[in-house]
């Protein structure tokens, strides 16, 4: 029986955990990036939401380390902070404030360059993962019954194709593969929107002495106004203050 190759479109979060998740089940998986990964954790211009505040949830973490055991444990040995929920959040709803109680459930608060950063280094060290970086997909190869292959260029090289039996699309919302599978004589593929009626904003605060054991502050929206829902959310010792509304 030949090797197996797998591709993965996307070298983001979904991308390198789709890597991880393929192992044992590919004997070798390609990320195809279209950026250049920074050496140390600091924001890319793929990745324009990384400037605003992240978190893991717990289930999130959990499913995290199964892929890629240790990786939680870096992240708070690199300054990451483990947020106990409800016990280590203020939370005002619009019913008042939440009652603060122990529980196992809990969040992991970071930025998103040092979680790319690590996750990305732990996925990589994996032999039988490789990355193309500065890389655009050009289409997808095969016909309406079968995906063969990804078409791609490197930098200004000439297009070429690199054969795939698995291929994962995590390039998200800027995804191109609508239009390939149209191109293969597929119908179109049928998309529902939901508005969820938010944006995003994040202001950055230095935090006073002690700061790292400010609780995370979750102001949460009222629903059923008919208006945008707005809510904040603060956490880490430098301060990172999300705005939803």
């Amino acid at each position: 029986m030949s090797d197996t190759h797998a591709v993965v479109l996307g070298g983001g979060m979904a991308g390198m955990l789709a890597a991880a998740a393929l192992v044992g089940h590919a004997d070798a998986i390609t990320i195809v990036e279209g950026d250049t990964f920074p050496e140390t954790p600091l924001p890319r211009k793929g990745l324009p939401q990384g400037y605003h505040s992240h978190m893991f949830m717990g289930g999130g973490v959990q499913a995290m380390d199964t892929l890629l055991p240790g990786t939680s444990q870096l992240l708070v040995a690199a300054g990451a902070n483990r947020r106990e929920l409800p016990g280590g959040s203020l939370t005002l709803a619009s019913v008042g404030w939440h009652r603060r109680a122990a529980s196992t459930a809990y969040s992991l608060v970071c930025s998103r360059e040092l979680m790319d950063h690590v996750v990305r280094q732990q996925t990589l060290r994996n032999a039988q993962i490789s990355v193309l970086q500065q890389t655009q997909v050009k289409g997808l190869v095969g016909d309406a019954d079968r995906i063969t292959g990804v078409r791609i260029q490197r930098g200004d090289a000439p297009v070429e194709t690199i054969d795939a039996d698995f291929v994962v699309d995590a390039t998200g919302r800027r995804s191109q593969t609508p239009k390939f599978l149209a191109a293969l004589g597929l119908p179109a593929v049928e998309e529902e929107t939901v508005d969820s009626g938010l944006s995003y904003s994040t202001l950055l605060f230095q935090a006073p002495p002690g700061g790292s054991e400010i609780p995370v502050i979750l102001i949460q929206p009222q629903a059923g106004t008919g208006k945008p829902g707005r809510a904040r959310r603060c956490s880490r010792s430098r301060t990172t203050c999300g705005s939803a509304r």
